[in-house]
């Protein structure tokens, strides 16, 4: 879709130029009814779109505003003063709505936005939302059994000069709160590696003295005392059992002795 809008609002632009009062006039009234154009800022800095603001024209240079920067109810609320709109614009004005809402919040239920743009109908709540999704203005899904939009994204609309200030308050904001959180992060890391390096030394330490014990009882074991004394205690056992043997035999030949 932004192709087809950057194509009309150059269109609209090279009239711009040459154009004055009414036409002007005819230029914003087809860009508010444009179903492509979602974006007005070109438009508005356009000098002779400018010069309506000191006209009997001024009216559709405000309802160009709103278009670009406000919602249904803002028209709704100084509809008075500005020029009667067309179903189109109608139409576009609940899109532009939709979009600002969309932007803001990632469930919009019915009724909320109902309200906003003032239908009665859930059929052309959904109708409306939609064609914004077929348009690619904003994404998500439309929930019937619970009544809500599920919102996965919008585009952006125009801005004020007036709210940069405070747009560049919250970038400010928000980037102080990534170096924080970086920091804390950094941190972490630092003491993961340190916990890290001590654990692997703790490892070596204890791998060492494994070693060590390893080589004290291989040593033990192959000294000569400790082959010596593996060696009397073998003749200690034989010597042992010859005693046996022998004591055995004396009482056999006993026994016999005494029944003879």
């Amino acid at each position: 879709f932004r192709m087809a809008a950057s194509a009309s609002v150059e269109r609209l632009l090279l009239l711009a130029k040459g154009a004055k009062g009414a036409a002007c006039r005819a230029l914003i009234e087809e860009a508010l009814a444009s179903p492509d154009i979602h974006e007005f800022a070109e438009l508005l800095d356009c000098p002779n779109i400018k010069e309506l603001r000191d006209t009997p024209e001024r009216s559709y240079l405000e309802a160009l505003e709103i278009f670009a920067y406000g919602t249904f109810q803002d028209y709704k609320g100084n509809a008075s003063v500005l020029p009667t709109l067309n179903p189109a614009q109608v139409q576009k004005l609940r899109t532009l709505t939709l979009i600002t809402m969309a932007g803001s919040a990632k469930i919009l239920p019915y009724s909320q936005l109902m309200s906003a743009i003032e239908l009665t109908s859930i059929r052309e709540l959904e109708d409306l939302i939609i064609e914004a999704i077929y348009k690619g203005v904003v994404g998500g899904r439309l929930d019937q059994a619970l009544q809500q939009f599920e919102v996965d994204y919008a585009i952006g609309r125009d801005v004020r000069a007036a709210d940069l200030k405070q747009m560049l308050e919250t970038l400010e904001f928000w980037c102080t709160s990534c170096r924080d959180v970086l920091g804390l992060m950094t941190e972490e890391m630092e003491r993961a590696n340190q916990s890290k390096a001590a654990a692997r030394q703790s490892a070596d330490a204890l791998r060492t003295e494994i070693e060590k014990v390893r080589a004290d009882i291989v040593a033990n074991l192959t000294a000569p005392g400790a082959h010596v004394q593996e060696f009397h205690g073998e003749d200690e056992d034989r010597r042992m059992t010859a005693g046996a043997r022998r004591r055995g035999m004396r009482k056999v030949n006993m026994d016999l002795g005494s029944r003879t």
